[in-house]
């Protein structure tokens, strides 16, 4: 059963995707688990090179963007807490495939990532 005393809260405030010297901080915490704000930005950075995202013109896609990496990083990690808390080894690799897999039969149900996040913004 899940503990009710899994919680987390978020630290950042909003920060630059094109800060040039950002000083590391925390994200997120989950139970024992922490998410730096350096691994939110490498993963935003990453994944708008991947969508040919322009910071310029595509600022609202980016703070999405933002915004669901950092609840998925905070996902994984609650997933985490919940193996360990019911003695359950997950690596953190399986976590990533499994989340993967699922972002993909997604897409694939929804045709295209484009419907996907269409769908996902009217819920």
């Amino acid at each position: 059963m899940i503990k009710k005393h899994i919680c987390f809260f978020l630290l950042f405030s909003s920060f630059g995707l094109n800060q040039e010297n950002l000083i590391d901080g925390v994200a997120a915490i989950v139970g024992e688990h922490i998410i730096l704000k350096s691994d939110v930005a490498q993963l935003i950075q990453m994944t708008a090179i991947q969508q040919k995202l322009d910071p310029r013109v595509d600022t609202e896609k980016l703070q999405e963007l933002q915004k669901n990496i950092v609840l998925s990083l905070i996902n994984q990690k609650i997933v985490l807490e919940i193996a360990k808390q019911e003695s359950i080894i997950v690596e953190d690799r399986e976590v990533d495939q499994s989340v993967d897999q699922y972002i993909a039969q997604s897409v694939s149900q929804a045709g295209s990532e484009e419907n996907l996040e269409k769908m996902v913004k009217n819920n």
